[in-house]
């Protein structure tokens, strides 16, 4: 594994996040802080920036921490995706890149057809859920 741990005082503090690892009295041997970053207090000149770790990206919630970090790194790329869902990806790349709000009726039909064989790869070959839904609406009319 490369090692990119970097010193603390060449970090960005642009607000990126970035991991860090952290020195302190409840870290024996130091801990890594993924999704770190550089906090400003913009609402209150009284307090200095600091560095926090997020505790949930998806509300928004973090909390300085515990300790002195001393080092930094990049936060590493993700691994890449199960083969399946990259052939899906695949796929919808293939599609024309348009707008569809501007698109021509080629260019609609092309981007439903990219769909459809990325839902195709990925269920295995079963209807989308929109061909079940009107085969269901259709038999529901015919039992009536």
């Amino acid at each position: 594994m490369i090692n990119n741990w970097q010193p603390i005082d060449t970090a960005p503090k642009d607000g990126r996040p970035i991991d860090l690892w952290v020195e302190g009295p409840y870290y024996p041997g130091g801990h890594r802080f993924a999704n770190s970053f550089w906090f400003i207090h913009e609402w209150d000149d009284s307090e200095t920036p600091e560095w926090r770790t997020m505790f949930s990206e998806r509300v928004g919630v973090s909390f300085p921490l515990d300790g002195k970090p001393t080092h930094w790194m990049p936060i590493p790329a993700p691994p890449p995706p199960p083969p399946i869902i990259q052939r899906a990806l695949n796929a919808l790349n293939a599609a024309p890149d348009v707008d569809p709000a501007k698109a021509t009726r080629a260019e609609v039909a092309a981007l439903h057809a990219a769909n459809l064989a990325a839902w195709a790869i990925l269920t295995e070959g079963r209807d989308p859920p929109s061909k079940r839904r009107a085969e269901t609406s259709k038999e529901t009319k015919d039992a009536e």
